[in-house]
């Protein structure tokens, strides 16, 4: 007798049995649905095994999902995580529930079962899928409060490290981090980032060159060349041209990329050969006679902008000067800064606005 009591202790502790709570109130839909409902729950209180728990659970969860009532299925769930909660697959059933919330645009309650799937239990696998991982992208979709989105990208590093191996989750930890004001964060995560192959970033392979660009910034202790002023920077364009003072038009030049190029040109090439001859083309045509416009050009905007210079002592005598806004906030020495990066040879061949 008392082996046979065992054995029935065993059995009670180890079988999914439906017995615990009652059933009857999950019986909902069409009489087919009925039907199925009670079959299911008549099988998933005899077994014993958690996996054909979990096989009979996913099939009523998906007649559940289909009632009016939206939260039934986050009800039974529950009561079935309640009953057993040493169940490996809880962490599908609570990511189950945070789903269901989730898809009803409930997202506090979403919240709070996707962060019970995570830190209460053991990950699973599910049709080749980390249920964790899975939970943490979700995450991220619905918090965009920056320092929680930030313990959860290193969570991510910590637990998924290849998917820090994406770009667009090593840029969008570095644009949070910008956020925070952790900005030495920030450009150690930009480093990361331009280690990688991947450029499937917002912008695409122009954002993933501006950021590398940007980056040849920490090489340089002074960027004195970096301007707050536009309208002071380009005044002293046109005083150096007015007075002919080639050191002082070289000393506003960018000087890690600045560029000579015409305006259709498919690269724009560093040119410092070309701003060591300043002193020989700013003589222009006659002497005196280079003339740098008194506004800037009307296609100028709050990020770029033009100011056209003519009769230069050069094959091409009208120089139109590139300036351009950089946004960049994990280097607060330049970001929303100006700086002048660029000529453009010859006429330009679109108009601004008028």
């Amino acid at each position: 007798h008392k082996i046979t009591f065992t054995i029935i202790i065993i059995f009670f502790l180890f079988s999914c049995s439906s017995k615990i709570f009652n059933t009857k109130d999950f019986v909902l839909g069409t009489k087919e649905q009925q039907a199925k409902l009670n079959y299911l729950f008549s099988l998933l209180e005899k077994e014993t095994n958690y996996d054909n728990c979990f096989i009979l659970n996913k099939e009523i969860s998906k007649i559940l999902e289909q009632q009016t009532e939206k939260n039934i299925i986050s009800t039974y769930l529950l009561r079935y995580i309640e009953a057993f909660p040493s169940d490996p697959y809880n962490a599908w059933y609570t990511y189950k529930i945070a789903e269901n919330y989730k898809h009803q645009k409930i997202n506090s309650f979403a919240e709070k079962y996707y962060l019970i799937t995570i830190n209460n239990f053991n990950d699973i696998i599910h049709n080749d899928k980390s249920i964790h991982l899975a939970t943490i992208n979700n995450l991220i979709e619905i918090n965009k409060e920056p320092e929680f989105q930030i313990e959860l990208y290193l969570r991510l590093e910590r637990d998924f490290p290849e998917s820090m191996k994406s770009g667009i989750n090593l840029y969008n930890l570095a644009k949070t981090y910008e956020k925070t004001g952790e900005f030495k964060n920030a450009i150690a995560t930009y480093q990361k980032l331009i280690e990688l192959k991947d450029k499937d970033i917002p912008g695409g392979s122009n954002n993933f060159d501006y950021i590398k660009e940007m980056l040849s910034y920490q090489e340089v202790n002074n960027v004195y060349w970096v301007k707050s002023d536009l309208n002071s920077l380009t005044n002293t364009i046109r005083y150096a041209i007015r007075t002919q003072n080639a050191e002082l038009l070289r000393n506003q030049t960018s000087k890690l990329d600045f560029f000579v190029t015409s305006w259709t040109a498919e690269q724009k090439s560093v040119n410092r050969e070309f701003i060591s001859e300043f002193d020989r083309f700013i003589r222009g045509i006659w002497r005196g006679s280079v003339k740098a416009a008194n506004e800037l050009d009307n296609s100028s905007n709050n990020s770029e902008a033009y100011l056209r210079t003519e009769n230069w002592s050069y094959r091409i005598g009208t120089w139109y000067m590139y300036f351009r806004k950089i946004d960049f906030p994990a280097d607060q020495r330049i970001h929303d800064k100006w700086e002048w990066i660029g000529i453009y040879l010859g006429e330009k061949p679109f108009r601004g606005e008028e």
